[in-house]
């Protein structure tokens, strides 16, 4: 197997879990039935990037879930209560770092239903294009040209954009080379590439549980985020770095670098037992109620295999009535209604958000998190 980053074959595993279901954050009715994969990391000796090696039954079962109505492992941007918090997160993020006004056209990779592409019309971009394999039928809809189709290097436009820009689609992507083909195929002369990658290198540090899923194959950290792009002839304009991703945005220069990163994350098996047997113990505790029903509790719940008796409260209403794990997802006003000792947070990003949330309503009991 060679690193998708360099080609490279010797590697290091970083994490040997016992084979799951792939997760699509969707109620136990709606997961993929196409059996169990292996959880395993690896990571290059020779350029230090982390992945996932892909089996053909898993690149099969991928590309059934990319091409259905499970293809977005969150709510759409825009939609519900969560959708529209985590739209107006994400934009908010894209202002600080995008000039938008320097642009006439845009293409967004993994445009799902088309939120952002919507924004830049409203904010004068009028040439727009969004690329989604998921979409039931392509073409223009809002003033928005649809393809139903996945950027690689067998996808021709045939025209060309003075910005193109992929939210958390990077790290799904198994051919690497075959994307950047196709951004530099598509890139106008001066044109920028914005890009948001998940933040590996805060997960592996500290041995979350939270860091994989099978639809995940690269696992960027800013090192190897950045030596990415330069392998591919980008210079990075800006990177920022966030508890849980990184924005980033580069114009092309066409003269490759070839520079490895030597970061080691051999540790990280270790420190993940740690923290699930930490986990473990909290969830043993009678009369407890967990918060978040996500990809990061599924692996928490197979990998300690023990069946665990909590109630599952989440504030996302989309979920909210489902069956997730086997247990119905309730309102988080149910912790209120009974005797409860303990809330175990899953999300480790907005942690302190929930946590205050819950200290502002008057819960006495313990509050715990993954950290």
């Amino acid at each position: 197997m060679r690193c998708y980053a360099c080609g490279n074959r010797e590697a290091q595993m970083i994490l040997d879990q016992p084979a799951a279901s792939i997760a699509t954050n969707t109620p136990d009715d709606h997961n993929s039935s196409a059996g169990k994969f292996p959880c395993q990391l690896f990571q290059c000796l020779a350029c230090g990037h982390v992945y996932e090696k892909v089996t053909p039954e898993l690149r099969s079962a991928l590309a059934d879930i990319y091409t259905s109505c499970a293809a977005q492992l969150s709510v759409s941007m825009g939609e519900g209560n969560w959708g529209k918090e985590r739209g107006e997160k994400i934009l908010k993020h894209f202002n600080r770092l995008v000039d938008i006004t320097a642009f006439q056209s845009a293409l967004e990779i993994g445009c799902d239903k088309g939120y952002i592409l919507r924004f830049l019309k409203s904010q004068g971009i009028q040439d727009v294009t969004g690329i989604e394999p998921s979409l039931k039928t392509a073409g223009i809809a809002d003033g928005i040209n649809f393809v139903k189709a996945f950027a690689d290097r067998n996808l021709n436009l045939s025209r060309k954009f003075d910005f193109i820009y992929a939210f958390d689609v990077l790290d799904h992507v198994e051919d690497l080379e075959g994307f950047m083909d196709f951004i530099r195929r598509h890139l106008a002369p001066q044109g920028q590439v914005f890009i948001s990658v998940n933040n590996a290198d805060y997960y592996l540090e500290t041995g979350s549980p939270a860091l994989f899923m099978h639809q995940h194959i690269q696992y960027f950290t800013d090192a190897s985020l950045k030596l990415f792009f330069e392998r591919n002839g980008f210079v990075l304009k800006n990177l920022v770095k966030y508890q849980d991703e990184y924005h980033a945005l580069a114009e092309f220069q066409g003269q490759s670098v070839n520079v490895a990163s030597k970061r080691d994350y051999s540790n990280y098996e270790n420190k993940l037992s740690l923290t699930l047997e930490r986990i473990s113990a909290l969830l043993k505790i009678k009369h407890g109620a967990v918060h978040g029903a996500s990809n990061t509790l599924k692996n928490i719940l197979e990998w300690c295999d023990i069946n665990f008796d909590f109630m599952l409260v989440d504030n996302d209403t989309s979920k909210q009535g489902q069956i997730y794990f086997g247990k119905k997802v309730l309102k988080s006003e149910n912790v209120f209604s009974g005797n409860f000792e303990q809330i175990f947070i899953v999300p480790e990003t907005f942690y302190p958000v929930i946590r205050e949330d819950y200290l502002s309503r008057g819960f006495k009991g313990n509050i715990v998190g993954v950290r």
